[in-house]
């Protein structure tokens, strides 16, 4: 919390002599303060709905009249008010200011020193700073002064303190005690557990004089200690985990990784929907994958000067350590995309900057396929490969790359299910991490084009124009360099290969 110039912190600091004594809450008469303030866009924009500040003007009698940005606006929203110097609120509450906008903003007279306020009229906040004062240094700024009330939470000492381990789940001790429930050791006996506090809600809330409902367990994304990531690793064999905790099974089924058992890799999702820029509210539609892979992590996106969207995706899972133990280095980057919106779906292509270090094209058309076999110039590990199927009468087209006698990364369409199958499992790996994964194609067509961006460790498969994607990690020898491709039955397709060189 931060305090700006204007009338609560001008009426302290005109009497200062105020003694502590002759302040006593809930005031008799009611004060209003003004404060800045941010909360996401899926929540109420209204703090005084919340329940922590209606107990907090009960008992003092203080009336906060807020001015709520959303939080993806909030760092210009705030900037601009806090530029009107002769309209600043009160203070900002959850301010998120680094050391550089605390000392910019008090050089300039926007906000104000709080050492000598905390000293004559923040009795508790002082007792702790005598007695750790490591926590007042720690508030003080470069220039001596202190512009911000910390948030100190201590539990526990030494290398047992909540600052040292982190990612602490608590348990309400008093409603166990109550049930005569011993702390749960097992993840059975925590469901045995929660369904206790579920099934005797109400006899809790009685108990206890719970205004609210029971809530068996909650948690809060994103916050550290009480983010549901913590209890994951409890629960099967775990799915790992992404930033937003959902992932895609291979059935293309949107779930919540806190509740799920098995193993699915890490993907990401995205939604699309209608967006109200009165009410700040967002009707999203059903979740679709973004990369339909096994190593697709992470992706920011950014916007270039031509309007293009670019995203880029770290090309890592946190448990699949797709490297062979003689390499010293883990993890690597997609290829820049380009992201369209098309027929209702994000649509992804390489950067068209890509095609500036095309080199050695080699071009087959119509070339008829049945069995197993390689063609003359189609091979590699640096490549831009696109293969174009005709619609004959085949159930089976599969692709190794990467390939030799030993290694291979396999593609196989069944064309009757519309299914794409990637399977890695030659590919060199020595750890046990996810290897297959079933795609299902979503042009009613079926797979009719695949072009393939192949790394010396990886391969990007754009699938019907970029309508899908798939993005692999291998570990392969260099070597292993060949394409062969088969089909069950005759098939004719067109191929173009260009070699990607960068310039030395």
């Amino acid at each position: 919390m931060y305090a700006s110039r204007p009338a609560a912190a001008k009426e302290v600091l005109e009497d200062p002599d105020t003694p502590v004594s002759e302040v006593q809450f809930p005031l008799k008469e009611t004060k209003e303060l003004s404060f800045i303030t941010a909360a996401p866009a899926t929540s109420t924009q209204n703090p005084n709905e919340r329940v922590i500040f209606q107990r907090l003007e009960e008992k003092t009698n203080i009336h906060i009249k807020w001015t709520c940005f959303v939080q993806d606006q909030f760092s210009d929203k705030k900037n601009l008010a806090l530029a009107q110097f002769g309209n600043l609120p009160d203070g900002l509450f959850n301010a998120q200011m680094s050391d550089y906008d605390l000392l910019r903003y008090a050089k300039q007279g926007i906000i104000i020193p709080l050492e000598n306020l905390i000293d004559k009229y923040m009795p508790n906040l002082q007792a702790v700073f005598e007695a750790y004062p490591e926590y007042r240094t720690m508030c003080t700024a470069p220039d001596g002064h202190i512009y911000a009330f910390p948030w100190i939470e201590q539990l526990g000492s030494g290398k047992e303190a909540i600052q040292a381990i982190g990612d602490i789940p608590y348990i309400n001790k008093k409603w166990l005690d109550y049930l005569g429930l011993s702390v749960p050791t097992t993840t059975d006996e925590l469901e045995q557990v929660l369904i206790a506090f579920r099934d005797h809600a109400q006899e809790l809330k009685d108990a206890f004089d719970i205004e609210g409902d029971v809530i068996p367990l909650s948690f809060i994304i994103y916050n550290g200690d009480q983010d549901p990531a913590i209890l994951i690793n409890g629960f099967g064999e775990g799915y790992g985990d992404t930033g937003d905790h959902f992932a895609v099974t291979d059935e293309g089924q949107v779930i919540y990784t806190t509740v799920q058992e098995g193993h699915n890799g890490h993907n990401s999702v995205y939604f699309l929907g209608d967006y109200d820029t009165e009410t700040h509210t967002f009707v999203k539609e059903e979740a679709r994958p973004l990369d339909y892979g096994m190593d697709f992590y992470a992706p920011p996106t950014t916007e270039l000067p031509d309007g293009r969207r670019i995203m880029i995706a770290w090309m890592k899972s946190w448990d699949a350590c797709v490297v062979p133990n003689s390499q010293k280095w883990q993890g690597m980057m997609t290829l820049p995309r380009e992201l369209t919106l098309r027929d209702g779906r994000i649509w992804q292509q390489p950067v068209r900057e890509l095609e500036n270090y095309r080199a050695n094209a080699c071009r087959y058309e119509q070339v008829e396929l049945q069995g197993e076999q390689k063609l003359p110039g189609i091979e590699g590990r640096n490549l831009d490969l696109s293969i174009t199927l005709a619609d004959d009468e085949y159930e089976c087209f599969r692709m190794k790359l990467a390939a030799n006698d030993e290694y291979e990364t396999s593609f196989c369409y069944h064309k009757s299910e519309g299914i794409l199958e990637i399977d890695r499992t030659y590919c060199g790996v020595t750890k046990d991490i996810v290897c297959t994964r079933k795609i299902k194609v979503h042009d009613p067509k079926g797979l009719k084009k695949l072009r393939f961006i192949l790394d010396r460790q990886s391969i990007e498969l754009f699938i019907n124009d970029g309508q899908q994607v798939a993005t692999t990690a291998i570990c392969t020898p260099l070597e292993a360099d060949e394409i062969r491709f088969y089909s069950d039955k005759t098939l004719h397709m067109t191929v173009e290969k260009y070699d990607i060189v960068l310039p030395a």
